[in-house]
């Protein structure tokens, strides 16, 4: 597979760094592939959106319902249909601000938590 991408997509990058996470390689590497073909992104929503979230909570950032699609590249409509579905899988919870009932906050469950952390060493 590796020689395929390199043979096809000249100049783009698949290598994995030393001392780079298995997160911020898969990143790269959707970086690369994605940037090769001329997309945003190679991962289906519902991963990207996952992968957002997962990063979001490592850097004790909290992301709005509006923010999250937009900084992966996902049309809100896109959005939000893949975060109802995460949502009744009971990977994500929606979260209401405390006095600006306009915005809604979407943060990982502990089981989605714990199943991240299990998939990427965290």
């Amino acid at each position: 597979m590796q020689s395929f991408l390199q043979n096809s997509f000249p100049g783009a990058s698949f290598e994995s760094e030393k001392g780079t996470t298995p997160l911020s390689t898969l990143k790269k590497r959707d970086a690369a592939l994605s940037g090769a073909l001329g997309l945003t992104t190679c991962l289906k929503p519902e991963a990207a959106l996952m992968l957002e979230l997962y990063e979001a909570g490592k850097e004790g950032r909290a992301v709005t319902v509006s923010v999250l699609g937009l900084t992966g590249g996902i049309a809100p409509t896109t959005t939000l249909r893949y975060l109802e579905a995460l949502q009744k899988k009971g990977a994500v919870r929606r979260i209401a601000h405390k006095t600006d009932h306009r915005m809604t906050y979407v943060e990982l469950t502990e089981s989605a938590q714990a199943a991240m952390d299990a998939a990427f060493g965290g």
